[in-house]
């Protein structure tokens, strides 16, 4: 029935983000205890710096998407192609502005050489609009499999990393590496839901 399936849905979500977080806390220790406090500074600077971009990127599209792709179902490979396409060209502006900011602003090299590697982070935000169809056919134990799968993953390469004299670099890549895997994941199980059409709409 509908009510076991939003029932299911809700309770997978919730799970699946708990555990996720719950093993992203343990990855986040192994981070602070392997740098010095002025390198974990700066790994903190470059994702706070970068979030600002990543709201840009965003736009505001995930709500706007569900919608719009629940009202419209037999348009919704038409709209989520063109809401990839936006987000596309979100991410692309703020791509160079990020760059250019943190280099006029005076940051230290370290810190510039960081946010030009991490800022490849904003590119992942293509994540959550296709975890959109999931919420649109309830079905966010995808999704939800996903971020806990991405979670150890990304515990498995900070250990690995803790172990061998780590720089902030180091733990950039390793976040950047569990982040393609889940992004690649997604992006292949919401092709079992929605065939997506790229042709632009004006």
């Amino acid at each position: 029935s509908m009510k076991f399936k939003v029932l299911h849905n809700t309770v997978a979500f919730i799970g699946g983000e708990f555990f996720s977080h719950a093993i992203n806390f343990f990855a986040g220790i192994l981070v602070a205890r392997s740098l010095t406090s002025e390198s974990f500074g700066q790994l903190s600077f470059v994702f706070v710096y970068l979030s600002f971009f990543e709201i840009f990127a965003q736009f505001g599209l995930n709500s706007v998407l569900t919608r719009e792709m629940a009202q419209k179902t037999a348009d919704a490979p038409r709209i989520l192609g063109n809401a990839i396409l936006l987000r596309l060209i979100l991410i692309g502006g703020s791509f160079p502005v990020a760059l250019l900011l943190v280099r006029i602003l005076g940051y230290p090299f370290s810190v510039q050489t960081g946010v030009w590697i991490a800022s490849f982070q904003l590119f992942l935000a293509l994540r959550s609009i296709y975890e959109t169809v999931f919420r649109v056919h309830l079905a966010m134990i995808y999704p939800a499999l996903v971020n806990s799968f991405r979670a150890l993953i990304n515990l498995g390469l900070v250990a690995g990393v803790a172990y061998f004299h780590p720089t902030v670099i180091h733990f950039i890549l390793a976040y950047l590496g569990s982040g393609s895997v889940a992004l690649v994941a997604v992006v292949f199980l919401a092709r079992r839901f929605v065939r997506i059409n790229f042709r632009w709409d004006w």
